[in-house]
């Protein structure tokens, strides 16, 4: 027989979970296909092309000539209909796509309402990627218009692809009274470049679209660059109150410079804050100065937790996958215990684990000795002498611990 040429009818009906385990979630327990493939002397084509499931509907058609296609789809979601559904709401979609198999145009505009994101309601929205998809130059638009959170919404973009480099032009994410623009780029060695400003007011719809619980404000910029070769990124932003799950953050400033943050990170700046709340501790009147000395960030430290003045002065360093951390003050102003570092100790991390080195603090009329390392095997020596109870009392509610400690305590096996 000769098959050079064929014309076949599709008629099929199966599980879902038989194709994709987690299609059930979104078409029903069972899904029918049907339509027709054919080659013809032309090429390759397919008519009336159909998925019907109990929440999903598709219809498609298309053809292949040579290196020239041509196709159309449509299709419907509803999730009303599916117990468990994956999602809630409903949505609707076409794609056109035309032109050669090496660079097709490409037009997909997808509508959705009643859309519920991290317990926020996508009331309507209307997305369109239109573009040519060459594999190594893709570009384009993106558009999305809706209200999210009964707030009108719209994201657009423009994407492009020159040589080695990707980029992200006219960004622009407008939520309510929130803003995000700018344009980011990627080189060959995905590091970006770019610039992004930042206004939300309303911090809480803006984080529901990326799935987050969070309420506040932020405004800022953010400006890459690769001055050298080497990848810079200076961070200002502002915050009056940020409240995500249990921690609240109120009148914080991060104006911060970092430098070569993929292979030597360091930071020159400041970050301040009137108060940092987290369940069991409360942070006020943080102010911390970075500066660059050498390979590391020195880093001088005041605040007071839980009203204990405390002040931490030391550096870090980050060199070819290991992490060293450099104390050389630390002090904790805690009544009838107060903390202080008797000498600069250094802390490691890498590959092999984290190594304590000797870290030896005075504390109240006693202290306390810890040396060890952390791996997959745990070496630890705890020594105490004289050691204050009452170093515990602001950071356990009600207790009123007094007394002293004075012991050894080793530990030595499988992490």
């Amino acid at each position: 027989r000769d098959f050079s040429t064929f014309d076949f009818a599709l008629r099929s009906d199966v599980e879902s979970a038989a194709l994709a385990q987690q299609l059930t979630q979104y078409a029903g327990e069972r899904i029918a296909l049907s339509g027709s493939v054919a080659r013809t002397a032309e090429g390759y084509e397919g008519r009336d092309l159909s998925i019907e499931g109990t929440g999903l509907s598709v219809e498609a058609s298309g053809s292949l000539s040579g290196e020239t296609i041509s196709t159309n789809a449509s299709g419907t979601l509803d999730q009303a209909q599916i117990p468990d559904a994956g999602l809630t709401g409903t949505a609707d979609f076409s794609l056109d796509a035309a032109g050669t198999l090496g660079a097709p145009q490409v037009d997909l505009t997808v509508n959705g309402a009643n859309l519920d994101i991290a317990g926020r309601t996508l009331q309507e929205v209307t997305a369109r990627i239109n573009g040519t998809f060459a594999p190594e130059a893709p570009n384009g638009t993106v558009a999305v218009n809706g209200r999210f959170n009964d707030q009108p919404l719209e994201v657009t973009a423009d994407f492009d692809t020159a040589g080695d480099v990707r980029n992200l032009r006219n960004l622009a994410i407008v939520q309510g009274d929130n803003r995000v623009t700018g344009s980011v780029a990627l080189g060959a060695d995905n590091v970006p470049t770019g610039n992004l400003d930042i206004a939300a007011p309303d911090l809480s719809t803006l984080a529901g679209l990326v799935g987050l619980e969070a309420s506040g404000d932020v405004e800022g910029t953010v400006a890459l660059t690769v001055p050298g070769g080497a990848p810079q990124a200076v961070v200002d932003i502002r915050s009056g109150s940020i409240s995500f799950g249990e921690t609240e953050l109120a009148n914080a400033t991060v104006d911060v410079t970092l430098f070569d943050y993929i292979d030597r990170p360091q930071a020159e700046g400041t970050v301040e804050a009137a108060s940092l709340a987290l369940p069991s501790l409360t942070v006020a009147a943080l102010d911390i100065d970075l500066s660059r000395l050498n390979d590391a960030t020195v880093i001088d430290g005041s605040t007071t937790i839980n009203n204990v003045a405390t002040a931490l002065n030391g550096s870090v360093s980050s060199i070819q996958g290991e992490t060293a951390i450099d104390l050389r003050r630390l002090t904790a102003d805690i009544d009838g215990a107060a903390v202080a570092l008797r000498e600069p100790t250094r802390v490691t991390i890498g590959q092999n684990g984290v190594n304590l080195g000797r870290i030896l603090l005075a504390v109240g009329q006693g202290g306390l000795e810890l040396t060890g390392a952390i791996s997959d095997e745990v070496q630890l020596d705890l020594s105490l002498n004289a050691f204050p109870l009452a170093v515990a009392n602001p950071f356990v509610a009600g207790l009123d611990a007094a007394g002293t400690l004075s012991g050894d305590v080793s530990t030595a096996g499988p992490a």
